[in-house]
């Protein structure tokens, strides 16, 4: 028991130590959410932590996790689990404490204000993202073309735009884009967890467990703060909590909890887990049409390639049109460097872990584009750097979440780059467009190009510096 209790004490005292250092250096460092002015860590980076007050940018964490606020897709779909089990577990265990029942609800609706009065309402109606920004947006409620489901929604997020007006003035008051609070904040909140969870083992507790959990704080912590929001980070984090929710449960639980709230509990995790596997078998994907839903789970491309009907060219050709015959001008060219915007074309040409800049965010492009305004002349610049080819990601526009779309400004200069350039040559594009006449009107004459009234909208784009 002896033995147990120094192990106990001297984790004790390094976790102690660590929030001590922790606490006391943020109080003198100013915590930045980020630079404007077309910042590359702005645009990419920070879409996945938000762009409102810095304050809340870091509480609201959790409901932008699970709810995909600010960047949505499978690669961080988490599932709602972790925001419905983690609180319920508290009340579990500490059910029969007054602070518990009626904190946890509290900062769970805080939680809720903030995070919605920065978030979006999707209007399936329309077929488009309804963005809150900063609890400015009023919802107009159309009883004919609104579902009472949509009609509730809007109305809630209206009331929680009101509610956050307060919150809203505190966090310009003391926070913005940077501030000396937020860290100490979120200090303040791992040194309460951790208070907690020494208190909870001060008489009966495991070493073992102790140390578990201690970790998990401490890993959860340090991704909390230097993460960005970037979930792929805490994979490691999310297991541990995993593993913590079991060891920590009580002893007691079954006297505790009555079978409904077993049934229920084991109800809503099989829920999730049957959605979710049948999600991802069916391939479906956000903003996919209602028609394609659950069409995508073989490509019978692929069932061509192996089957060998079709050649690597066709296979390429058929996915992106003229890809093949682009990829292939680019390998034989094998000195030349290839300036990629996006996309994942790198894998396709040869030896590109030599041949390939990228350049996603288009910081270096402007850079060039300040320093040679002349885009007859830039195009000279790169070709005299041995850049032959420049890809394009025509979808990076879609990538902006910044209020001040600072790269759809950076990408609008690189299209103005490639339009009626002599210096350069399109190679390849899957868009498709209508050509422009001779009076600047569309034709009915359909062509694959980047220019003219836009049929379908394509991904790509390869040009030849010449």
């Amino acid at each position: 028991m002896s033995n147990q209790l120094k192990i106990t004490r001297s984790i004790r005292k390094t976790i102690w130590l660590i929030c001590l250092c922790s606490f006391l250096f943020p109080c003198f460092t100013s915590a930045q959410g980020g630079l404007k002015d077309g910042n590359a860590k702005r645009e990419e980076i920070q879409r996945y932590f938000g762009y409102e007050t810095l304050m809340y940018r870091y509480l609201s964490i959790p409901y932008d996790l699970t709810m995909n606020t600010n960047e949505r897709g499978d690669f961080v779909d988490i599932g709602f689990l972790f925001l419905i089990l983690l609180p319920l577990l508290f009340f579990i265990k500490y059910r029969e404490k007054l602070w518990v029942l009626l904190g946890i609800p509290a900062m769970l609706i805080f939680i809720f204000i903030i995070s919605t009065s920065n978030g979006f309402v999707f209007d399936h109606s329309a077929n488009q993202l309804l963005v809150n920004n900063n609890g400015q947006t009023d919802y107009a409620i159309n009883p004919e073309a609104d579902g009472i489901g949509m009609m509730f929604i809007k109305s809630l997020y209206n009331f929680n735009n009101v509610l956050y007006t307060p919150f809203n003035k505190l966090g310009n008051a003391i926070s913005g884009e940077q501030d000396y609070i937020t860290y100490p904040l979120v200090l303040l909140i791992f040194i309460g967890l951790c208070a907690l969870l020494f208190f909870n083992f001060r008489k009966n507790g495991s070493w073992f467990k102790l140390l578990t959990a201690a970790f998990f704080l401490l890993y959860i912590f340090f991704w909390y703060i230097l993460s960005s929001g970037i979930i792929w980070y805490g994979f490691y984090g999310w297991l541990l909590g995993v593993v913590c929710m079991v060891l920590l449960l009580p002893s007691d639980t079954k006297e505790k909890i009555d079978k409904w709230t077993y049934i229920g509990t084991y109800s809503v995790i099989a829920l999730w887990l049957v959605v979710g596997l049948f999600s991802r078998m069916s391939n479906i994907n956000p903003g996919g049409g209602a028609a394609t839903l659950g069409k995508n789970m073989i490509n019978p491309i692929f069932l061509q390639q192996l089957v060998g009907k079709s050649s690597e060219k066709q296979i390429l050709d058929m996915f992106y049109h003229d890809l093949g015959a682009a990829t292939k001008k680019i390998n034989r060219d094998k000195e030349a460097l290839v300036y990629r915007v996006g996309t994942s074309f790198s894998y396709f040409i040869d030896n590109n872990h030599k041949r390939v800049f990228m350049d996603n965010q288009l910081g270096f492009f402007r850079r060039l584009e300040k320093r040679y305004p002349d885009k007859q002349e830039r195009a000279n610049v790169l070709k005299a750097s041995n850049f032959r080819y420049l890809i394009i990601d025509l979808n990076t526009p879609t990538l902006d979440n910044t209020p001040e779309q600072s790269l759809v400004d950076k990408y609008n200069g690189l299209i103005e780059f490639v339009y009626k350039n002599p210096k350069v040559k399109l190679l390849a594009t899957n868009r498709k467009v209508k050509v422009l006449g001779p009076d600047g009107k569309p034709t009915d004459q359909l062509a694959f190009n980047i220019f003219g009234k836009v049929v379908s909208n394509g991904t790509f784009a390869i040009y030849e510096i010449l």
